[in-house]
């Protein structure tokens, strides 16, 4: 088996090191990008929740007013989960130091630091298809509870229930 000589290999490595930081910045745009949108659907959904609660039967047909605001609790519900801290696997304080030792060369200096971008984009990665779900179902939720709350302000004024 052939092996690379050093400066080919020290290349080929800051090359894949190089390509491991554009999948670790994509990662991370793809995360503000759902947070963002789980985000919209929150106030999207407080906004919902007002006009819920503001036409809100009263008497026994109340019920009809708690469908769409359960539909619009979960859907704001699930752009919170969304947009909940998780855990990220990123490099500690003591890899950092690792990376201070004398005797590393400059072949596994890169190497380590290629490992570490790529066991954090897969970590962010995981959590964006996770948060994406949620949100997902968030807006799913948001409009069909926009969809409810008009079907019951439509029902209530065509029976004259206030």
């Amino acid at each position: 088996m052939n092996r690379l000589p050093r400066e080919a290999r020290l290349e080929r490595l800051g090359a894949v090191n190089a390509e491991a930081e554009l999948l670790r910045l994509s990662s991370i745009e793809r995360t503000k990008s759902i947070e963002t949108k789980a985000s919209f659907g929150v106030v999207v959904g407080g906004v919902l929740a007002t006009a819920n609660f503001a036409g809100l039967p009263t008497g026994a047909a109340w019920v009809f007013g708690a469908v769409p605001m359960s539909l619009t609790i979960a859907a704001m519900i699930c752009a919170t989960v969304a947009l909940w801290p998780r855990a990220l696997r990123q490099a500690s304080s003591a890899f950092l130091e690792s990376l201070l030792d004398p005797d590393l060369t400059e072949a596994a200096y890169l190497e380590r630091i290629r490992k570490v971008k790529m066991a954090e984009t897969a970590s962010r990665d995981v959590q964006n298809r996770q948060r994406s779900r949620f949100a997902k179902t968030g807006f799913v939720l948001l409009i069909i509870s926009a969809l409810a709350t008009l079907s019951v302000a439509m029902l209530t004024a065509a029976l004259g229930i206030d």
